[in-house]
């Protein structure tokens, strides 16, 4: 190989060693740049996520100041505690709850939103439930018992109930109520309700061997029949608060049962002529309503008034005398009510749904026979009820805001979503008058009570409640306080309406709120 050839031959390979120098001098500035550069990045992740993190804990600082007790990001389910056996009497309240997105719970379970129980559960809960939280809710309220009690509350000398006698203790009364009406027949009672039997014989009524839980009370012998069979109406009712009172019934619909048996002959020795018992016949039994129920799909209701309405009937009033009767029985209890409640319990964790039975005698007289605690809500006899009874604790649940149309947990609820809910100026009533000089002076005339800057803070919570409820109320309607529309009560009850001054302001407010909106009125 000659010089020259040897000499291009060195340039080439230093021109390449040079390249490939070159390309890595490249190469390694490019890479160190791209880790400055993540360097970088990585500090600034870090700084955002500082600065995340310290948002959350502003927003849960704000959060928790709001009155907001969770976590913020933590998703908590609802959850209620159903203190019963499993079975049909509870399926149906359980798919409702389930529906709503509650979990189930056991009941050594303390942490539960819902307390849901068939019995009283004061034994079995104790103390515990004297000390619940904010949030958490039962569905009995303490001392209610002196209305579902059968034998106080028709021993109670109500005017909307057979006349009742505690024996011995009032063998003397009811010895001059026989004598001054010897065609009266009488019922010996239960408070459990077995055992219900007629006596025409006074003398056989006395002989019988009475003890607590027996009474005795005035049967009503000419009842209004529909084919034949004596019935009894079923109105579900709902207790939101004692202190001030508020009451709601169900207004679409009740629940109709027949005897099994005509009612005439009469038989008293037949009990199932007069008594309803589980074996009860259905609406969609008797003839003169199984097409308005069945073909028409009439409710209950809606068909027993096309039924009175063919007989000549004006069903109006005899809806009026009962929700007047219901009125009577809560106003004659409820200071009793309200003091047990008070010596233990808070009155923002109850509520109760019961159901009222009457009778309406040929002239469609209302008696109120007994209101039932934990009614019936099992529709394994008569499998149609079972929409009737979901729809009575769908309704039930809405009513009392524990249905609740937004994600936040019970506990978690800020005042921001409270107030997104009802705020100050939804309750304002009587503006006009709240900002004269009357109401600026002092605060004692009751008008004046309803300004806000009149108001206790308790009453303030009272009428947000009471607002909520009225927009939640489905297919409920108030009947304390009075709705303003209704005619004159067919019961004297005005002793005992408004006998608290919370139940006077509250009554005050919705008339005040119906003065500007009609809905209010009812």
């Amino acid at each position: 190989m000659d010089k020259s050839a040897q000499t291009r031959r060195n340039r080439r390979q230093s021109a390449t060693f040079f390249t490939l120098g070159l390309i890595f001098i490249v190469g390694l500035v490019v890479m160190l740049s791209n880790v400055y550069q993540l360097d970088g990045l990585t500090d600034t992740v870090h700084d955002r996520h500082a600065i995340r993190q310290n948002t959350r804990l502003r927003s849960l600082q704000q959060f928790q100041a709001a009155g907001g007790r969770g976590v913020v990001g933590e998703a908590r389910t609802r959850s209620v505690c159903i203190f019963a056996r499993d079975g049909p009497a509870i399926l149906h309240v359980k798919a409702v709850f389930e529906r709503l997105g509650y979990d189930i719970r056991a009941t050594k379970d303390d942490d539960w939103d819902v307390l849901w129980s068939l019995k009283s559960p004061y034994v079995a809960f104790g103390e515990r439930l004297s000390k619940l939280k904010p949030h958490q809710k039962v569905n009995h309220w303490p001392g209610l018992g002196s209305v579902t009690s059968k034998s106080d509350l028709a021993t109670s000398k109500l005017l909307s109930a057979p006349v009742g006698y505690r024996l011995p203790k009032e063998t003397d009364a009811f010895r001059a109520a026989t004598k001054a009406n010897p065609d009266k027949m009488w019922v010996v009672k239960s408070g459990t309700h077995r055992g219900v039997r007629v006596r025409k014989q006074v003398d056989n009524v006395l002989k019988i061997r009475h003890d607590a839980n027996l009474f005795i009370q005035e049967f009503i012998s000419n009842p209004f029949l529909i084919d034949g069979r004596k019935f009894d109406i079923g109105v579900y009712t709902v207790i939101t608060s004692i202190d001030p009172l508020r009451v709601y019934t169900y207004e679409e619909e009740i629940l109709l049962r027949f005897c099994s048996l005509p009612y005439h002959p009469f038989d008293e020795a037949e009990v199932n002529k007069y008594v309803v018992t589980a074996d009860y016949t259905p609406t969609w039994e008797i003839p003169s309503l199984v097409e308005a129920y069945n073909n028409f799909q009439y409710s209950h209701k809606q068909a027993l008034n096309l039924h009175l309405g063919r007989q000549g009937h004006n069903p109006k009033p005899m809806w009026q005398a009962i929700s007047d009767s219901i009125r009577e029985v809560m106003h004659a209890k409820e200071d009793g009510i309200r003091e047990i409640v008070r010596k233990r319990f808070s009155h923002q964790n109850f509520f109760e749904l019961v159901r009222f039975d009457f009778i309406i005698d040929e002239k469609l007289k209302v008696y109120l026979l007994e209101v039932n605690m934990s009614p019936n809500l099992s529709s394994g006899h008569f499998a149609p009820n079972k929409w009737l009874y979901e729809q009575i604790v769908y309704n039930t649940l809405k009513l009392v805001g524990l249905a609740s149309a937004t994600a936040a947990h019970p506990a978690d609820v800020s005042k921001d979503e409270r107030d997104m809910l009802v705020s100050l100026r939804d309750i304002q009533v009587a503006s006009d008058r709240c900002a004269s000089a009357e109401c600026d002076d002092n605060c004692k005339p009751d008008i004046c009570q309803l300004c806000q800057l009149c108001r206790t803070p308790y009453f303030t919570d009272s009428v947000k409640a009471a607002f909520l409820e009225h927009v939640n109320r489905g297919n409920y309607r108030r009947v304390i306080p009075k709705p303003l529309e209704e005619q004159p009560s067919t019961v004297d009850v005005s002793k005992a309406i408004n006998s608290t001054q919370n139940n006077h302001l509250m009554t005050m407010w919705f008339r005040g709120k119906c003065e500007h909106d009609k809905t209010w009125c009812t």
